[in-house]
């Protein structure tokens, strides 16, 4: 068997000279305990001091529902573990969506567990509340295995530093996702379409696409939080970084003037709108999903957690591609500015059992913890993963060229943006998606529902 962190990285697992017992336990691997000095007689014998043996109770939560496929796997992940450290047992509590607010409770009754696997959006809610332990020391010490520095695993640097809050690094990345038009590659070819590599690229074929009868994109209409992703996009890429997060909760309306947004609007309005299957706007989730599946839409934009949702009802010889959005003439920003997230792992500050936790995210993290989540179409935070889908390693290439990570959804579902997104952005994007208002009467309706919502407030 490896020899484990255990005995690099967390403690030695060294035995006491308990030869009259005889009952110690140990792992599989080579022992680091000198050979035992001969004591002449009538001397005492010298003490020897022994390093406590990481052991209990650690308790995952987890997101996962109960009784799901990811909560199988990540159960057996934990047996894996124990079987290798049977004097730690791990319980996993499966919350499903109601994960975030099931820990708020537990954290309010002082009964926090030892680890959370969380989205970033809750992770900062947790840091803000002063709620998690540091985990840098984990960060840069030994792997699992004891081959090397962890932090080498984990090559996105740009998925680190959205962990990173005052130099600490917080979580510890475990499923990266990124946002990404998702494509039907026998459309394409049938058309003679290439992947779009700019804006007007990507109007053309949709225009192709429509032409010959085929609907370029589908949405849910009734999923307020993903339309705003053609906008925010844009948004971003036009007006820059910096521009489109002055606007997050302003009570300042006049930001919206900004010309960069009006264009952007503009563009969804007539890059986007007119290229929606038909009925959009009665589309419940999942139907989207279905008309992509099944060949009747051609694109949808979603985050990479996509073919998770899609990889029971496509057949088995449906191929599909992505690429990123594509880039803007002009544009202040360019696709080095990258809308991803990582589920990650959080260690609570009041873990009741923080070292046995420590070595079960050292684990958690490592390739025999992270290489099951691929059967689960999930794409693993670190390199060194074999078998990875097709559909996953095109993602990876978004990673690979990103400079800087902008949270999915582009802020807008952060604790303290979300009830202003709710009340100021998603009604008025939702008629622009709709088609039922312009670019101007958007850009005037989220200002005057801005107003309202700060007005409230006094």
């Amino acid at each position: 068997m490896k020899k484990k962190i255990s005995l690099i990285l967390v403690v030695v697992m060294v035995l006491s000279c308990l030869a009259a017992c005889g009952q110690a336990k140990t792992p599989a691997a080579e022992s680091t305990v000198a050979p035992a000095e001969t004591v002449a007689e009538g001397t005492a014998a010298p003490e020897t001091e022994t390093e406590p043996v990481v052991s209990g109770d650690v308790e995952l939560a987890s997101h996962f529902a109960p009784g799901s496929e990811q909560a199988a796997v990540l159960q057996g992940i934990a047996d894996a573990f124990m079987a290798e450290h049977p004097e730690i047992n791990v319980t996993i509590q499966f919350n499903g969506n109601e994960n975030f607010v099931k820990m708020k409770t537990r954290f309010a009754a002082n009964d926090a567990p030892d680890i959370i696997w969380t989205s970033p959006s809750d992770i900062l809610w947790y840091v803000q509340s002063d709620l998690l332990a540091p985990l840098t020391d984990v960060y840069n010490g030994q792997n699992y295995y004891g081959t090397g520095i962890m932090a080498d695993d984990f090559p996105y640097k740009a998925v680190v530093d959205m962990n990173t809050v005052d130099g600490e690094i917080m979580a510890l990345p475990a499923e990266l996702c990124a946002g990404a038009w998702y494509y039907n590659k026998a459309v394409f070819e049938d058309l003679g379409l290439s992947v779009p590599a700019t804006w007007d690229e990507f109007v053309a074929n949709n225009a192709k696409m429509l032409e010959a009868g085929i609907s370029p994109i589908c949405a849910d209409g009734n999923v307020d939080f993903y339309l705003p992703w053609y906008f925010t996009n844009l948004a971003v890429r036009l007006a820059g970084l910096d521009a489109y997060k002055e606007i997050l909760a302003n009570p300042d309306s006049s930001l919206w003037d900004n010309p960069a947004f009006l264009q952007a609007a503009k563009m969804v309005e007539e890059g986007i709108v007119p290229f929606f299957q038909p009925g959009m706007k009665g589309t419940q989730y999942p139907a989207a999903n279905a008309l992509f599946a099944q060949g009747q839409a051609a694109m949808t934009y979603c985050a990479s957690w996509f073919p998770q949702e899609i990889i029971s009802i496509t057949p088995d010889d449906f191929q599909y591609g992505m690429f990123s959005f594509p880039e803007i003439e002009g544009a202040k920003e360019t696709r080095t500015v990258v809308e991803m997230k990582a589920n990650s792992y959080v260690l609570c500050k009041e873990a009741k059992n923080p070292e046995a936790a420590k070595l079960f995210l050292t684990y958690l993290v490592s390739k025999d913890g992270l290489e099951p989540l691929v059967q689960l179409n999930m794409l693993p935070a670190i390199s060194g993963i074999d078998n990875i889908p097709e559909i996953q390693q095109e993602v990876l290439s978004i990673f690979e060229t990103a400079e800087v990570g902008v949270p999915i959804h582009f802020y807008l579902f952060d604790p303290d943006y979300k009830d202003w997104a709710s009340a100021v952005i998603f009604p008025a994007n939702n008629q622009l998606c709709y088609g039922e208002i312009t670019a101007e009467q958007f850009i005037e309706a989220v200002k005057t529902s801005n107003d309202a919502f700060f007005a409230a407030k006094k």
